[in-house]
C-alpha cells in the first residue's frame, strides 16, 4: 500500500511540471527522425509534463513502423483499407480454409487495484436516433462503429471489415435514420502540426440501410493524402447536404448527399463547425487562424477573426446554444507559444460577429483538482456543450468535466480521473473527446468509454458494457486465463470464458507475463515502472528509478528454463539509453544484471527472444537491427549483429525461432517495403531468406511460432493474421471471422492461437489446419456479425454445402472453393452488392 501511494502522488506531483508541448518543437518539413531527434533533444533538457509525454509516445511508437521508404507520412487507414479489398482478389484462388476466429472480449471490467480507474477503449463520437432515444451508435478509435437498440444495454459491432481506420464523427440523415455518414480517421491520435502517420481519413462513407452495406462518398482519400478529419455535421432538416472538415484542407460541402463535395478556406485547419440552431443558413466555424461563418448555408464564407481571440491556440470548439440561437460559446485551449494553458472561453451574443472573453483562469484543461498547472493536452481532448434549456450552464472537458452556471465566468470541476484519489468526487475515465446533451442526459465519450448524468454532473453511468474496442499492446495466456496491457486502460486480467476483465494497474499497460514457476506471480508495467503482482498487491521492481516514464512499450519476457529469472526492457526519455535488464528476486526485492544492450542500440528494442533448447540463445531486434548472443548466461553477455541483407531499408519489429531449433528465426519488418515484410534463417542468422511471398504491404507487428509444427510461423498485421509453413508455399490468411483490424501480439497456447488487437479486444482461433474433405456452413455456424462478415475463404477437397445468410457492402467477400461440388441448399441467401466467388478447383495447399 505504501508504494501504491508513493506512486499515485509521484503522478499527480507530475502533472504541476511546467513544460513547452512536444508538438511544438516539430517543424514543417521535417521527416520522422528529424521529429523525433528534435523532441528527444527537448525533453533532455526539460522535464516532462505526463499529460504531454504520454501522447508523444503513443505517436511515435504508432507513426514510427508506419512510414514511407524515405521516413515521411502515408495514408495509413488507406493502405490498410485498400490491402483489405484486393485480399479477395490476390488470394481467394491461392488460399485455403483456415482459421475460425471467436470474440473473447473484455465486454466489461472491475476496476480493482487502480489508481487511474479503469475503462474498455476509447470512444469518439456519438450519434443518437432522430425519435427512438433507445437507439445510439459510438465511433472509436480502432474499433469501428457500434449501434444500440436498447439504450446501452447491449452493443454489437457494424464495421469489422473496415474498423481499423477508425471511426472520428457519426452523423444521420434527420428525415431518414438509415442513411448514415460516417467520417472515417483518428485526428485525435495525430499532433496538429505533425504530418506523420496516425489514423489518417479515408474519407466519408455513407449507408442507405441501416449499416448493412457501405460505399465510398465522393469525398475519398488514397495513399498519397496523408489527411485527418476534425468535424462531420449535417443539415438539421436538409439531409443531402453536410459539411466535413479536416486540417489543412478547410471545409468540405456537398448538396446531394455525397455524390459531389466543394472545397472552401483551403488551407485552413477547421477544428469545429456548427449550424445555427433554427437558422442553419448561419454556420460558424473555428479554425487555426480565426473565425468563419456563413449566413449563406456555407455557399460563401467570411473571415471574421475576433481582434480579442488568443493571439495563438492549438484547438478550438464551439458550442451553439438551443435556447438562445445568437449565443455562441468557444473554448481554447493550447497555446502555441506559451506552456500548456486554458486560453479562454469566448462568448457571442449576436451569432458570432463579436466576442467577449468570459474566463481563462483557472486551468480547467489540466489534470489537477483545482486546475492549478500549467499543462493541458488541448489538441488531443478538448470538447464543450451547453445546456439547451439553459445557456448559462457551460460543460467543458479536457482531462476532466468543469462546468460554469455563469456563462463561462466561473468554474467547479465535476468529475475526477481516478478513483483512489479524493474518492468522494464523481469518477468518469480521463480524457473527453466529445459532449452531447439529449433531453435531460448529459453524454460523454472520453479513453475509458461512454458515459453520462442527469443531474448536470453530480452522478455518472457508465454505458460502455458489451463494447469490445480494448487497445491492446501486449498480451499473455495462462490455462483459462489471460492478462494484456493497453493503452489508456492499464493492464487486465481474465477468464477466457468470460465476458469482463479486472483492472490490475492503471495507466498505459504494456508488457505482462505470469511466472512460470509460480502462476500467483505476474509482472506486469506501465510507462512509470515493473511491477511484481501477487494475491492483489503490485509492488514496483524497476532496475531504473520509479517515475521517470522509463518503460513505454516495454517488453517482458520469463526465462525460458529457470523461472527465477525474468527479462524486462527500458525506453527512457529523451533519447536515453535502451537497454535489457535481467532480475531475480521476490517480494522483498530484485537484483538486475544489466546485459549490455545499450552499448549496441540508439533506438527502442522491439522484441526478443530466449531459445528453449539452448537456454544460452537470445535474439534481440531493434529499429535498426538485430543482433544474438550464445552465452546469455553469463554476466556480461557477448552480442553479435546479425549480417541482415533488409538492414538498409527495413524496420526489425519482431523476432521469433522455432521452440525446438534456435537457429530458425523469423523477422518481422513494418513499414511500406513492398516483398519486405519477414525473412528467414535455418543457420541462426548467418544467412537469410526473403520469406514475404504474397504478404500484403501492410505494417507487419508481431511473430509467433506455431508449436509441433514443420517450422509454422504465424503474422500479426495491420489488416489480420497470415500463416505459413515448410509445407506451404506461400503464406495463408487466417483470418476468417476475424474483424480488420490491427494485431499487435499473439500467443498460442494449448492448441488455441490468441491475438491482442489494437481496438477488438482479445479473439481466438484453433491453430493451423489442413484443408478439410467436406465442409458445412450455416447460421448456427457462422460467428459473423451479419451487418458487415468479412472475406472468409472455405476450400475443401470434395464438397461445400452452405445454407448462410451473407450481409453486403464493404467487406462482404466470401470465396467458395471445392474438388467437385458446392451445394447453396434452400434457406442460403446473398444480399445485393456482396461478393461471393464460386469455383470448382479443390484445396490449394
Amino acid at each position: 500500500m505504501k508504494n501504491y501511494i508513493l506512486i499515485s502522488f509521484m503522478f499527480l506531483l507530475a502533472l504541476n511540471i511546467y513544460g513547452q508541448s512536444w508538438t511544438k518543437v516539430i517543424e514543417e518539413g521535417d521527416n520522422f527522425e528529424e521529429a523525433i531527434l528534435k523532441v528527444d533533444a527537448y525533453y533532455t533538457e526539460h522535464p516532462q509534463s505526463h499529460l504531454d509525454y504520454k501522447l508523444y509516445r503513443r505517436w511515435q511508437e504508432y507513426a514510427r513502423h508506419r512510414l514511407s521508404k524515405d521516413g515521411r507520412a502515408v495514408n495509413v487507414s488507406a493502405i490498410n483499407y485498400s490491402a483489405y479489398q484486393s485480399l479477395k482478389k490476390s488470394m481467394a484462388s491461392q488460399r485455403s480454409t483456415h482459421g475460425d476466429w471467436e470474440e473473447i472480449g473484455p465486454f466489461d471490467y472491475v476496476a480493482n487495484d487502480s489508481w487511474s480507474g479503469g475503462g474498455l477503449g476509447r470512444i469518439n463520437c456519438t450519434a443518437f436516433h432522430p425519435t427512438n432515444n433507445q437507439i445510439m451508435w459510438v465511433g472509436t478509435a480502432g474499433g469501428g462503429m457500434w449501434k444500440t437498440t436498447n439504450g446501452g444495454s447491449t452493443w454489437f459491432s457494424m464495421t469489422d471489415a473496415f474498423s481499423s481506420i477508425g471511426i472520428s464523427e457519426i452523423v444521420l440523415n434527420p428525415s431518414d435514420p438509415n442513411i448514415i455518414y460516417l467520417l472515417t480517421g483518428d485526428s485525435e491520435a495525430s499532433p496538429p502540426n505533425a504530418g506523420f502517420p496516425g489514423k489518417s481519413s479515408v474519407g466519408v462513407l455513407k449507408t442507405t440501410d441501416g449499416g448493412v452495406t457501405w460505399k465510398p462518398t465522393g469525398l475519398s482519400y488514397n495513399v498519397s493524402q496523408n489527411v485527418y478529419p476534425t468535424k462531420l455535421i449535417i443539415h438539421p432538416t436538409n439531409g443531402e447536404i453536410l459539411f466535413a472538415t479536416m486540417k489543412s484542407q478547410g471545409i468540405m460541402r456537398t448538396t446531394n448527399g455525397g455524390t459531389t463535395w466543394t472545397q472552401y478556406q483551403s488551407g485552413r485547419t477547421v477544428w469545429d463547425i456548427e449550424f445555427a440552431i433554427d437558422l442553419p443558413d448561419v454556420i460558424v466555424a473555428i479554425s487555426d487562424t480565426g473565425l468563419l461563418r456563413s449566413i449563406t448555408g456555407g455557399a460563401t464564407w467570411i473571415v471574421d477573426n475576433d481582434p480579442s481571440f488568443p493571439a495563438s491556440y492549438q484547438r478550438a470548439e464551439i458550442a451553439m446554444s438551443e435556447s438562445n440561437p445568437e449565443n455562441v460559446y468557444i473554448v481554447f485551449g493550447g497555446d502555441t507559444n506559451v506552456p500548456g494553458t486554458f486560453n479562454g472561453l469566448y462568448k457571442s451574443t449576436d451569432f458570432g460577429a463579436t466576442f467577449t472573453m468570459q474566463s481563462n483562469t483557472p486551468n480547467i484543461l489540466d489534470g489537477t483538482l483545482g486546475g492549478t498547472s500549467g499543462t493541458d493536452q488541448a489538441w488531443y481532448d478538448l470538447s464543450i456543450v451547453v445546456d439547451p434549456s439553459d445557456d448559462s450552464k457551460v460543460f467543458v472537458g479536457g482531462v476532466n468535466l468543469w462546468k460554469s452556471e455563469d456563462d463561462g465566468a466561473t468554474w467547479s470541476r465535476e468529475t475526477w480521473w481516478t478513483r483512489n484519489y479524493v474518492p468522494t468526487d464523481p469518477y468518469v475515465h480521463a480524457d473527453w473527446h466529445d459532449l452531447y446533451f439529449r433531453d435531460n442526459r448529459l453524454v460523454a465519450n472520453v479513453d475509458g468509454g461512454i458515459y453520462y448524468t442527469e443531474d448536470f454532473g453530480n452522478s455518472w453511468t457508465e454505458l460502455t458494457s458489451g463494447l469490445s474496442i480494448m487497445q491492446f499492446y501486449e498480451i499473455d495466456i495462462l490455462n483459462d486465463e489471460y492478462i494484456g496491457g493497453s493503452q489508456d486502460n492499464g493492464t487486465n486480467g481474465g477468464d477466457l470464458n468470460g465476458d469482463t476483465c479486472d483492472q490490475l494497474w492503471g495507466g498505459d499497460g504494456f508488457g505482462a507475463v505470469w511466472h512460470t514457476g509460480d502462476n500467483s506471480i505476474q509482472y506486469i508495467s506501465n510507462q512509470n515502472a515493473i511491477y511484481r503482482r501477487q494475491f492483489g498487491t503490485s509492488i514496483p521492481i524497476s532496475p531504473i528509478e520509479l517515475g521517470d516514464n522509463d518503460y513505454w512499450f516495454t517488453e517482458i519476457e520469463m526465462h525460458t528454463t529457470d523461472p527465477d529469472y525474468v527479462f524486462v526492457t527500458s525506453n527512457p526519455p529523451g533519447g536515453g539509453e535502451k537497454d535489457l535488464f535481467r532480475g531475480n528476486g521476490d517480494a522483498f526485492g530484485f537484483d538486475w544484471d544489466d546485459l549490455g544492450i545499450s552499448d549496441i542500440v540508439d533506438c527502442q528494442i522491439e522484441g526478443f527472444v530466449q531459445g528453449e533448447s539452448n537456454d544460452e540463445v537470445m535474439y534481440v531486434a531493434s529499429c535498426e537491427l538485430v543482433f544474438k548472443t550464445s552465452n546469455l548466461g553469463a554476466t556480461a553477455p557477448d552480442w553479435l549483429p546479425l549480417n541482415l541483407p533488409f538492414y538498409s531499408d527495413g524496420n526489425p519489429v519482431d523476432v521469433e525461432i522455432n521452440t525446438t531449433n534456435e537457429d530458425h528465426v523469423w523477422v518481422a519488418i513494418s513499414g511500406y517495403l513492398d516483398n519486405d515484410k519477414v525473412w528467414y534463417s535455418s543457420n541462426g542468422g548467418d544467412t537469410w531468406i526473403n520469406y514475404s511471398g504474397a504478404l500484403p504491404n501492410v505494417s507487419m507487428n508481431c511473430l509467433v511460432f506455431a508449436p509441433n509444427s514443420s517450422d509454422g510461423i504465424y503474422v500479426g498485421t495491420d489488416i489480420g493474421v497470415f500463416y505459413r509453413d515448410a509445407t506451404l508455399s506461400d503464406w495463408v490468411y487466417f483470418s476468417n471471422f476475424l474483424p480488420n483490424v490491427q494485431v499487435f501480439d499473439m500467443k498460442v497456447s494449448g492448441g488455441i492461437l490468441y491475438v491482442g488487437t489494437h481496438g477488438r479486444g482479445l479473439w481466438k482461433s484453433p491453430t493451423f489446419s489442413s484443408c478439410p474433405e467436406n465442409i458445412t456452413l450455416t447460421t448456427a455456424n457462422d460467428p459473423s456479425n451479419p451487418y458487415n462478415p468479412g472475406t472468409q475463404f472455405y476450400h475443401a477437397s470434395n464438397s461445400i454445402n452452405s445454407s448462410r445468410l451473407i450481409g453486403g457492402g464493404i467487406g462482404s467477400d466470401i470465396h467458395y472453393q471445392s474438388g467437385n461440388f458446392t451445394d447453396l441448399v434452400p434457406g442460403f441467401w446473398v444480399k445485393a452488392e456482396s461478393s461471393l466467388e464460386v469455383k470448382v478447383g479443390g484445396c490449394p495447399d
